[in-house]
């Protein structure tokens, strides 16, 4: 690790921070002019469902090509490049004439937000002190928080009183920037030598690309087309038959997708099953609680944004200072809490939910933001101290792989759960017995943090 001011070291946090919050906006800008988007266009439900699934599917293929051609070329310019392409997706969904065209825009900016993502992680541990590690992580987590927190509301205060374009515009001007400042502050550095080429694993990377394709497309379009749609499953066969192959060359490629070295870090596969794990019961959580605010809570679209704003800010302020605190004390003992506290706030949901007001839920939505704010950034912190040093960004990238399948598949299932349930009948209980599962899968990741976290410090490079 360098040992130059700590200036260089406060302008990389701040630059990966800052993606961070334009990943948060952008996405949540999108969710709000969504329906606008779909009537400008025509679009059917499976379309509309291709809007945010082809972008997720991009960004989730991009997450380990992305962090080893920044191992090979360099951390910074793969970065830079990230906030180049996520800004001329945005500009190109802007000015889309059709939905053909705005598809494949879509697929730009999720390339471009997989660059950043994957390699916003690695830039962290590669440039920052040991011991200022956490406190960088606990502000990009109170940084896409905040990029949650308010990219709804702006999204549609623009898409009404404007048009949905300008809400997708206005994006544009926060890439810039964002490629500026890593341009200007973030320290360059020269490739890795050894850490080889990304040639070699072109078979890794289509076989990875069919496994997410088929995973994310029937996930997305399981509730538009139904689960028995052969179209579906196909998609989930060929998912299937990918992840099969992808092992198996895994074990036996000369150039392996993963450096066999990163899984000989034991803790480090349960570390991002216990973060898949967690991002699975938050996807579905808050893919589903709108849905109750406005269904048996009665509450207006306006009102349920303000009730969320209960879990962003918890999760936004505890991540912030969990990720300080994780330097001094390791991450053993804040993700176990963490993750019983998520546990705890979503039975309370599920017991209480026939009867709980706007303001109740409110406050167990900010339970459950203190709990998961608990785990983010010790958990970012404990994975990233597992990786081997010239291999941080194909751990990286793991991490990223965790979250976005962990959210897929979490908004799936309990919104699978939901819909089963409800078409037997309305009220609070197809949402009690969805937050009921989430307390489970809250559960699983308290469980496997208990083989993971073994240590109360961890060791950073």
């Amino acid at each position: 690790m360098s040992t130059t001011s700590a200036l260089p070291y406060r302008h990389v946090t701040l630059c990966v921070a800052l993606a961070a919050f334009v990943f948060q906006f952008e996405a949540f800008q999108v969710v709000v002019a969504l329906p606008s988007i779909t009537t400008q266009f025509g679009m059917t439900p499976a379309g509309s469902a291709l809007v945010l699934v082809l972008y997720l599917l991009a960004a989730t293929v991009m997450f380990v090509p992305a962090g080893r051609w920044g191992e090979s070329h360099g951390l910074k310019r793969g970065f830079v490049a990230g906030a180049v392409i996520l800004g001329a997706g945005t500009a190109l969904c802007s000015v889309a004439p059709n939905a053909a065209m705005l598809l494949a825009a879509r697929l730009l900016q999720g390339a471009g937000a997989g660059c950043l993502v994957a390699l916003g992680y690695a830039l962290i541990p590669a440039r920052m002190p040991r011991e200022h590690i956490g406190a960088a992580l606990g502000m990009v987590s109170f940084a896409s928080a905040a990029g949650l927190t308010t990219g709804a509301p702006v999204g549609g205060l623009m898409t009404e009183f404007l048009s949905w374009r300008w809400a997708l515009l206005a994006i544009v001007p926060l890439a810039g920037a964002l490629a500026w400042c890593s341009v200007r502050y973030i320290p360059d550095d020269p490739p890795r030598a050894g850490c080889g080429s990304l040639a070699p694993t072109l078979p890794g990377i289509v076989l990875l690309t069919v496994l997410m394709g088929g995973l994310l497309l029937g996930l997305g379009l399981g509730p538009v087309w139904g689960w028995r749609s052969p179209r579906v499953l196909a998609l989930l066969l060929a998912a299937a038959v990918a992840a099969v192959t992808l092992a198996v060359r895994q074990q036996r490629a000369k150039a392996p997708l993963i450096a066999r070295l990163v899984w000989r870090e034991r803790r480090l596969p349960p570390a991002l099953a216990t973060l898949g794990l967690v991002r699975a019961a938050v996807g579905g959580m808050a893919f589903l609680t709108p849905f109750y605010l406005e269904g048996p809570c009665g509450a207006s679209p306006a009102v349920s944004g303000v009730v969320l704003l209960g879990y962003t800010i918890a999760c936004a302020v505890t991540g912030l200072c969990a990720g300080a605190l994780s330097d001094r004390l390791g991450s053993q003992s804040l993700v176990r809490i963490g993750t019983l506290v998520a546990v705890a706030a979503c039975a309370l949901s599920a017991a209480a939910a026939s009867a709980t007001g706007l303001w109740q839920t409110a406050l167990l939505l900010a339970a459950l933001g203190v709990g998961t704010g608990l785990f983010y950034s010790p958990n970012s912190r404990f994975t990233m101290a597992c990786a081997p040093r010239e291999h941080e960004g194909e751990v990286a990238a793991l991490m990223a792989l965790a979250l976005n399948v962990g959210t897929a598949v979490g908004v799936a299932a309990l919104g699978a759960l939901h819909a089963e349930l409800a078409a037997q009948g309305g009220g609070s209980g197809p949402y009690a017995a969805a937050m009921t599962a989430a307390a489970f899968v809250f559960a699983a990741a308290a469980v496997t943090s208990l083989f993971t976290y073994t240590r109360p410090t961890e060791d950073m490079p």
